[in-house]
């Protein structure tokens, strides 16, 4: 009885948005250039490359679709296009994925985020370059060069300006397509355009409140998260900010 009357007395509240799926406004575009506006869930970009799954509403069953299925699709914001290229980077393999545009222009600038590693396309009518970073070990030895200087360098030359910046780009996509748009607007100044945004945060707010009366005491506590992730980037990592309040 005593058990049952602590149990009954027992007041504890812990609240937190469960986990469920996101879908933002986007797009497709079948094989015959056709757009088909709808859902599109926000998976992680490595996601993204080799499947999206759509819905035209809220009503409508979930439909899953390849880079072999469309031409493309648009998620918020961003650009997937289809393409099919050579991945010079490992083993040189002929790959077929949806990769996202980040400029627009002379160069096309595409980024090509893997599970473990992440890549960029150039592309400039029929001719397409696979850009990679310098792979090493912990022990600091260089399993492979990278490859991307030598091309930035290469598209630089038309603009001699630009040359001497070649090596202050960041393997990043911010530098990338900065450096992308400088050229394009060299040669064609006015029409390139950087689709580049900082990616998208998720705040999940987390909520927590407790007491339990022991003897003549009485615990009480309380505490408010924001829990911060890069839903589009990495679910595993995340920050949490917030207060607690304890009282007895």
């Amino acid at each position: 009885m005593k058990f049952i009357k602590c149990f009954a007395i027992l007041c504890l509240l812990c609240y937190s948005l469960p986990a469920q799926q996101i879908f933002d406004p986007g797009y497709i575009i079948t094989p015959d250039r056709d757009t088909v506006k709808g859902f599109i869930k926000a998976d992680l970009e490595s996601d993204l490359i080799s499947v999206v799954q759509f819905k035209q509403d809220e009503y409508s069953g979930l439909k899953k679709f390849g880079p072999t299925d469309l031409s493309g699709f648009g998620i918020g914001k961003d650009i997937y296009k289809s393409m099919r290229f050579l991945n010079t980077a490992e083993d040189s393999v002929t790959e077929t994925a949806f990769v996202k545009q980040l400029v627009k222009g002379e160069y096309n600038l595409y980024a090509y985020r893997k599970p473990d590693r992440f890549f960029y396309l150039i592309e400039k009518d029929t001719t397409l370059y696979f850009l990679y970073d310098e792979v090493s070990r912990g022990t600091g030895e260089i399993m492979q060069k990278g490859n991307y200087y030598n091309y930035l360098s290469l598209i630089a030359v038309p603009c001699e300006k630009l040359t001497n910046l070649v090596g202050r780009v960041g393997y990043n996509d911010k530098d990338m397509a900065g450096f992308i748009s400088k050229v394009d607007n060299c040669e064609t100044p006015g029409k390139a355009t950087n689709y580049f945004q900082k990616p998208k945060t998720l705040v999940q707010p987390i909520i927590f409140v407790g007491g339990l009366p022991v003897s003549e005491m009485n615990q009480f506590t309380a505490s408010f998260i924001l829990h911060i992730t890069l839903p589009r980037i990495d679910k595993k990592t995340s920050v949490n900010i917030g207060v607690n309040y304890s009282s007895f």
